[in-house]
């Protein structure tokens, strides 16, 4: 099971809805997502020297494009 945090402030979390366990003393586990682009490696995890992708190539839309369109 998955949900999304809605915002945080400091050591606080805000779920975007109610949980869906409600046994007392649950466990959670809290990951910071990352939607693997330089700007995100380098300025939320402070990595960008061990990025590994491509982010100076063309999109794909550029490949589709045909002559004269």
């Amino acid at each position: 099971m998955s949900d999304e945090i809605g915002a945080s402030h400091g050591t606080s979390v805000t779920l975007r809805r109610v949980p869906r366990f409600t046994a007392t003393g649950a466990l959670v586990e809290v990951r910071e997502g990352c939607d693997k682009s330089l700007a995100t490696c380098a300025s939320r995890f402070g990595n960008a020297a061990n990025f590994r992708g491509e982010p100076f190539l063309p999109g794909i839309d550029l490949l589709t494009r045909y002559p004269g369109a």
